[in-house]
């Protein structure tokens, strides 16, 4: 049993050595942090454009008679609500990010580091993804050397949690802009409508945590990831996939930006946002 915790360790300690060592270029990070700011800067215009569908679309339901659930729909005006989540998030996200470099630990349990037992360190007492002093020289020294390697891992998960605060901030001005516009619709008046949005808005945490998952690569892959984390977990896989969830996420949204995206259920679904938001990012992409 011994023999094997021994193993266990060292292996532990050679693939944290490998990821990092995979994650230590500038080149890397700066990828990262960029490419999360691209990509929802990217949605901006997206957005604006599934608002412009949907105002067509209500606009023929409602000539036509039809009802329509006003909560299930995307305004041009989510883009301005979206961008007040932003601003008034900014400290916050910065906060969270130093929080995820400092203690090693991301806001989310789903991150790009893909980690499985090492992340949490193995020698000495754990704060997160980091290991604190203990009364041995050595394992001292161990502890140094895990806390230093791990600076590219703890900077990884600094850039994920700040656009993932940024990104569910943005969803919840956004969610409770159309809460908003569904009351009013079903005739309150502007406070009251305010304070139902306000009220509603709330209560979407699993809807912020799938967006800010979107918009950081991190979308549950679903059979693909579980057969990725699978092969991970062998003693050899890591080395040979390190990451999967962001490049396969990567590989996805190229896809529901072509003609091809017009196969999701969501097509024909109904909830008339999302397919607002899926006839936009086909168009824009098209435009470009």
């Amino acid at each position: 049993a011994a023999q094997k915790g021994i193993m266990s360790k060292f292996k532990n300690g050679v693939e944290h050595l490998y990821i990092n060592g995979l994650l230590s270029g500038p080149k890397t990070q700066f990828k990262n942090v960029v490419g999360n700011f691209l990509f929802m800067a990217m949605q901006v215009p997206e957005e604006f454009i599934a608002g412009i569908y949907g105002t067509g679309e209500r606009a023929i339901m409602r000539a036509a008679g039809k009802e329509i659930d006003y909560t299930k729909q995307v305004y041009m005006s989510d883009v301005a609500h979206r961008f007040t989540g932003y601003s008034v998030s900014f400290v916050d996200a910065m906060r969270a990010a130093r929080e995820a470099f400092v203690t090693g630990q991301a806001g989310d349990a789903v991150n790009k580091a893909e980690f499985n037992t090492y992340r949490t360190g193995n020698i000495g007492a754990v704060t997160g993804g980091r290991s604190t002093a203990v009364d041995n020289v050595f394992a001292n020294a161990m502890i140094y050397l895990h806390n230093v390697t791990g600076i590219p891992t703890r900077l990884l998960l600094a850039g994920d949690d700040f656009y993932k605060v940024l990104s569910q901030n943005g969803e919840l001005h956004a969610i409770a802009n159309r809460q908003r516009k569904a009351a009013l619709a079903a005739g309150m008046n502007a406070k009251q409508a305010r304070d139902e949005a306000n009220a509603l808005a709330i209560l979407k945490q699993e809807e912020l945590d799938v967006k800010s998952r979107y918009d950081t690569l991190m979308s549950d892959t679903g059979a693909i990831g579980q057969a990725a984390s699978n092969f991970q977990n062998t003693w050899y896989g890591r080395y040979i996939l390190p990451f999967a969830t962001a490049p396969t996420n990567d590989i996805i949204r190229t896809f529901e930006r072509t003609p091809l995206g017009l196969l999701h259920k969501e097509m024909i679904g109904k909830d008339a946002g999302k397919r607002q938001i899926r006839m936009a990012r086909m168009a824009f992409t098209g435009v470009l």
